[in-house]
């Protein structure tokens, strides 16, 4: 098991690393239909590192309120791309960001039937 210490301090590492190297070049935060909340959030990478290698950090979320269900996409080490169904997890084969941007709203229409 690992020390807490080493998690605290592989923590402060990411995420100092994350926002010094990173810019938000996309960020929306919405009530939806006094329901719903969106939140979707796009940095990218002035150079690279080794856990993005396609230079793109992400978080996009729709959630119910008052049930909590949800849908996510991410991506994180060491699960890589991937997006939630409330507590399920599914692999997520990232392209671009478009295509991301798509298969969300997709998804949450599918499940929510709300148009975005």
């Amino acid at each position: 098991m690992l020390k807490r210490e080493y998690l605290d301090n592989n923590f402060l590492y990411w995420y100092i690393y994350t926002n010094m190297n990173s810019e938000i070049t996309y960020y929306h935060k919405a009530l939806i239909k006094n329901k719903y909340i969106l939140e979707l959030k796009i940095r990218h990478f002035k150079k690279p590192p080794k856990r993005f290698p396609e230079s793109i950090k992400y978080n996009l979320i729709f959630k119910e309120v008052k049930t909590g269900k949800q849908i996510l996409f991410d991506n994180h080490l060491p699960k890589g791309h991937h997006y939630h169904i409330n507590n399920l997890e599914f692999s997520y084969e990232f392209k671009d960001e478009s295509k991301l941007i798509a298969d969300f709203k997709k998804l949450v229409e599918e499940y929510f039937g709300v148009i975005l």
